[in-house]
């Protein structure tokens, strides 16, 4: 996934930035660079939420947090839930960066359908169209 070597870029040349990553996949085996993410997050405590979510699995693996919100997932460790992700979790990340709709950027990497659906749910928290980035590589 391209948002994993953005991650790494923006933490390794901007360590002090704050960044949430809300991946998801059908099962916990098809999120690629898994365990790299969850080191990331170990490393950046206080700079990085990560929430997983599966939409064929059920439950939750034993080393991540059941939530769905990001806010509520403790320094150094990743969420995960079961489902897709909606405006919620988008407002909750917005939430913990403590960012309001004009320092926000929305980086998307989707299945067609799904960049237009997120763009569409900032829209509706008020974030702008030309803060939502995503490319379209199918």
């Amino acid at each position: 996934t391209p948002l994993y070597s953005i991650l790494q870029h923006i933490l390794r040349e901007s360590p002090m930035s704050k960044v949430v990553l809300l991946y998801s996949a059908k099962t916990y085996s098809e999120l690629a660079f898994k365990k790299d993410i969850e080191k990331m997050a170990r490393a950046f405590p206080a700079n990085v939420r990560v929430l997983f979510a599966t939409t064929k699995e059920k439950g939750v693996e034993e080393n991540l947090v059941d939530t769905d919100k990001v806010n509520m997932i403790p320094d150094g460790k990743c969420g995960g839930k079961m489902g897709r992700f909606d405006e919620s979790h988008l407002a909750s990340s917005m939430r913990w960066l403590k960012c309001t709709n004009d320092n926000v950027e929305v980086l998307v990497c989707g299945p067609p359908g799904m960049p237009e659906s997120v763009k569409l749910q900032c829209e509706s928290l008020g974030i702008s169209p030309e803060c939502v980035r995503y490319e379209k590589w199918w």
